[in-house]
């Protein structure tokens, strides 16, 4: 086992768990036990999908920690835990991927693993300030429909989307030449 691999990995396990703890340590109704449990099943999904390579598990994992969140807060308002749930599942999910990268032993350039610290921080603050725009014009209502909160959750479930086209996209491989 790389040992900046299970590094990183460690970050991401430390990053969901956190998430998943905010989020139930502030919730506000939702389906009780079973909401627990699902954050359970969450986390140890993010796990498997660490331990096995598994982007896909991991995207997974990070949108049932998400629906945690939402599930959760049903009864009230409760935007600066989401902002953080956002920012924090982002963080996660980016360094899970990351950690996926580090499979083998590589003798990087000087500054790559900065670049890819500055990189990680900004998906971070990024998916935090999205949230944050799209909460900050949550009190707007358009005629008693649909109120702007559940674009927040769109917006963070594209974000996540995105990081996940980026971290699993077009890969070349020496067999394809």
């Amino acid at each position: 086992m790389n040992g900046t691999r299970l590094v990183r990995a460690a970050g991401a396990f430390g990053l969901a768990s956190i998430s998943a703890g905010v989020s139930l340590a502030t919730r506000s109704g939702g389906p009780g036990g079973y909401l627990d449990l699902f954050a359970v099943v969450a986390v140890l999904l993010f796990v498997v999908g660490l331990a096995g390579r598994w982007p896909g598990a991991v995207t997974a994992a990070v949108i049932g920690l998400a629906g945690v969140q939402v599930l959760g807060h049903l009864r009230t308002d409760d935007a600066p835990e989401l902002i953080a749930i956002v920012a924090l599942l982002t963080g996660a999910f980016e360094l899970g991927c990351w950690s996926m990268e580090l499979a083998v032993r590589v003798t990087d350039r000087p500054g790559v693993h900065r670049a890819r610290w500055a990189w990680v921080v900004g998906w971070t603050v990024g998916g935090g300030a999205l949230a944050a725009l799209v909460l900050g014009t949550a009190t707007v209502r358009f005629s008693d429909r649909v109120p702007l909160d559940l674009l927040a959750v769109v917006a963070a479930l594209l974000l996540l989307g995105a990081v996940a086209a980026a971290a699993v996209g077009p890969r070349s491989d020496a067999s394809d030449r």
